[in-house]
């Protein structure tokens, strides 16, 4: 008695469609999805918190155009659902929502650093330290666990090097910019403290992180 196995053909070319791959291709580990999830809800709380009392909050004048009610407005409008959807994406194994992802988690870390150093001390304060060192701790565990190869796959057809030489030009019209705002207050002791804030984070953490990647997205490394 012989049984017959049902063999997959082998000719039929096998499709994945670029938003739901393979099973084999797997999210980051679930601690990076349910730390997003609880930067997103930290972030939502805290920018309607400021929304709602940002007179209170900031002062008569905003410290900044990111330290504001409007900041606020985009972080609930933008931010929190771009964080939740690129997660949700990431979670059912999309190389869209793993890339997107990280980039979310950045914008994250780098705008509570400038609220946590410009804003006058509040209740929001405590919301945006933990929002630095959560956003953080789930960046790195997110970059740790890309698939830089099948990332490159992905990204094939992409103009990587137009979009690389933008990020270059941004980075160095940025660096001019900031540049060229810091030599009138050279030697000022009465600089403000907003403007401090944010030209030392644009300075040491947002500028950087868009000439680097422009570099190595141009050359085609891995991590680009």
């Amino acid at each position: 008695m012989s049984s017959t196995v049902s063999q997959p053909n082998r000719l039929e070319p096998q499709r994945h469609d670029r938003t739901s791959p393979p099973q084999a291709a797997v999210d980051q580990p679930p601690r990076v999805r349910r730390i997003t999830v609880a930067v997103a809800a930290l972030l939502a709380a805290v920018s309607a918190t400021g929304l709602v009392w940002g007179s209170g909050l900031y002062g008569s004048s905003a410290p900044s155009t990111l330290v504001s009610q409007g900041g606020d407005a985009a972080n609930l409008v933008v931010v929190v659902p771009a964080l939740l959807v690129a997660s949700w994406f990431a979670q059912r194994g999309s190389m869209t929502g793993q890339l997107l992802r990280p980039g979310a988690l950045f914008y994250v870390m780098y705008v509570s650093a400038i609220y946590l150093l410009a804003a006058p001390l509040s209740v929001v304060s405590f919301g945006h330290a933990l929002l630095v060192v959560a956003s953080t701790a789930a960046l790195i565990g997110d970059l740790a666990n890309v698939d830089t190869v099948r990332a490159r796959r992905y990204l094939a057809g992409a103009p990587t090097r137009v979009v690389a030489g933008a990020l270059v030009a941004i980075g160095l019209a940025a660096y001019a910019g900031l540049i060229g705002n810091a030599l009138p207050e050279l030697g000022e002791a009465t600089t403000d403290l907003a403007f401090r804030s944010q030209w030392a984070v644009d300075m040491a953490l947002g500028t950087p992180v868009l000439i680097v990647g422009g570099v190595l997205l141009w050359r085609r490394a891995p991590w680009g």
